[in-house]
């Protein structure tokens, strides 16, 4: 467990021991790609990162492409001023919000058809595994967590210039992507990119996911909205080619 430290994790294997993050400024020092990539063992829930109220600060960049990496999982604030990267299969699961994209901050998941990136309910054993260990003790519920944050509820962080690309990126049970703090009159709202992917509330689950965004220009090809929401504002919007079922 690491709290309050700016880490430098490399080329470290973890066996059967899960790694918890806590209010850490620079999380893109934990090495989870390339030749320095640390490894993961053990069940799904020793396989886990677990950042909580952490950063990616401007300037820097954090890319998650490690396949022993059965989920990273975000508890509340994780914020990205810089650049956060995110691999084909990579999985996130979300316990009440997941990544904040703050003002300037780049947000990129690109999947293929094969390994989709993957945000979805903490609780969800499907994929990456049963990551918090409780077997069947606990179920997802559709539109308690949000995925994508732009801006804060609260504090500082305005919504300015963000930017958000998401190709082959499946969600499930979470609200895909919430604006807060944004000034309608700005000529610097988010861009929003979203193409061939798919955003599912899961049948006979509680709760009914949506995603609501406020931005400068939203393009969205390609996708499928079953049973969620999609609500755009203010934004200079493009969207073609996209299935709405019971949404």
């Amino acid at each position: 467990n690491l709290s309050y430290c700016d880490a430098d994790l490399s080329n470290n294997t973890f066996e059967h021991a899960d790694v918890h993050v806590s209010h850490s400024p620079d999380l893109s020092g934990i090495d989870l790609s390339g030749d320095a990539a640390n490894t993961f063992t053990g069940t799904p829930a020793r396989r886990t990162l677990t950042t909580f109220k952490s950063m990616v600060p401007a300037g820097t960049t954090w890319e998650i492409a490690a396949p022993s990496l059965a989920a990273l999982l975000t508890y509340t604030d994780n914020t990205v001023a810089g650049t956060m990267a995110l691999a084909p299969g990579t999985v996130v699961k979300s316990f009440d919000t997941g990544v904040t994209v703050a003002a300037g901050g780049v947000l990129t998941a690109v999947g293929t058809g094969e390994a989709p990136v993957v945000f979805t309910d903490w609780r969800d054993d499907t994929v990456g595994g049963d990551t918090n260990g409780d077997g069947n003790d606990s179920t997802p519920e559709n539109g308690s967590a949000d995925a994508i944050l732009l801006g804060q509820s609260e504090g500082s962080w305005q919504q300015t210039s963000q930017q958000v690309t998401l190709t082959h990126v499946n969600m499930r049970y979470v609200n895909p992507v919430t604006s807060y703090n944004y000034d309608n009159r700005s000529s610097k709202l988010a861009q929003v990119r979203i193409t061939d992917s798919r955003f599912v509330a899961q049948d006979d689950v509680p709760g009914d996911p949506h995603a609501s965004i406020t931005c400068q220009d939203a393009t969205v090809t390609g996708s499928t909205f079953t049973g969620v929401a999609l609500n755009l504002s203010y934004c200079d919007a493009d969207l073609s080619n996209n299935t709405f079922e019971h949404a």
